[in-house]
């Protein structure tokens, strides 16, 4: 899910193999009552052939264009955006090509994630199928790749935060359950050397971790993870912690874990709003942890909805 910058219109990228007898996944655009925040659905559009299993999907700060990343068929697709809120059909196709060590899951390229970085102007990318990151540009509702950098073979790269600072890029990755930060350079729109990486598991753990979700502070002092592991007796539990930024160097120092592996299942998104971290759990639904602003501690999860089979969240202010 994401909303348009006026916050009248939300975007949903539907996760599919297949629409209307063809071999491509959907977007779909709604309107948002400011009374009560009803939704009401504007269209739904296929993205390019091939393009199945979208995972990700941003907006042009201007508000104009919507970028997908595509796992399966490994592209991006750009759809542009009518004043109304509704989508355009594509407009524009990258295709990538790569792949990794890890075959069972890097066979091919799989984008994951895009985000416009702080010049509002280009766009970074991970790709877990090819150890890829990636700047692009946007212009004349297309993409073109201004840079790349490898990441380490096997790692995966899932998930991105750009530290507030526009300087620090923070990247998870899913399949050797880490952190890395990068340097970036937002003037020049390069991804520099790798400065840090953080493992999210002791040694033991290794085989049974999995990275799934970072969300960065606004203060940008503050990183928080989750991840899964697999137990004996039921299916995935998962795991919270906090870290503390260095916002010369990047570097995390891991202040806080949740005391034990919490018992409900892999976490699939986490939001900050104000000072609390809101969890979403697929089969428990939403969960609540208070946040320390000074010290960016949190309190014990409380279950504050229950929702079936979550996807995604975010937060919308009427």
């Amino acid at each position: 899910l994401t909303l348009q910058p006026s916050r009248k219109f939300l975007y949903a990228v539907n996760e599919i193999d297949e629409y209307q007898g063809l071999p491509t996944g959907t977007v779909e655009a709604y309107s948002i009552d400011a009374r009560d925040g009803r939704l009401t659905l504007l269209n739904r559009q296929p993205l390019s052939l091939s393009a199945t299993a979208p995972r990700h999907l941003a907006i042009s700060p201007d508000g104009s264009k919507l970028i997908v990343a595509v796992h399966g068929g490994g592209s991006y697709n750009v759809l542009p955006l009518h004043t109304d809120g509704s989508l355009e059909r594509v407009s524009g196709i990258l295709k990538e090509v790569g792949s990794g060590p890890a075959q069972e899951r890097q066979h091919a390229s799989h984008p994951q994630m895009v985000l416009f970085d702080t010049t509002r102007h280009r766009i970074l990318s991970a790709d877990l199928g090819s150890d890829s990151l990636n700047v692009f540009t946007l212009a004349e509702g297309r993409l073109t790749v201004a840079h790349r950098r490898g990441a380490e073979p096997g790692s995966g790269p899932r998930l991105l935060a750009l530290h507030p600072s526009g300087r620090l890029l923070y990247v998870m990755n899913e399949l050797n359950a880490s952190i890395s930060c990068f340097g970036y350079d937002a003037t020049c729109g390069r991804i520099l050397d790798r400065l840090h990486r953080q493992p999210l598991h002791t040694a033991a753990s290794l085989q049974a971790t999995l990275a799934t979700t970072m969300v960065m502070h606004l203060s940008g002092n503050f990183l928080y993870t989750s991840c899964s592991r697999s137990s004996a007796s039921s299916s995935a539990i998962s795991r919270v912690s906090a870290w503390s930024v260095d916002s010369a160097t990047g570097k995390l120092d891991l202040i806080q874990e949740s005391d034990r592996w919490m018992q409900f299942s892999s976490v699939e998104s986490m939001v900050l709003a104000h000072n609390a971290l809101f969890i979403l759990s697929p089969t428990e639904g939403i969960f609540r942890m208070d946040l320390d602003p000074a010290g960016g501690f949190f309190d014990d999860a409380v279950q504050v909805a229950k929702v079936s089979a979550p996807k995604s969240m975010l937060l919308q202010y009427l």
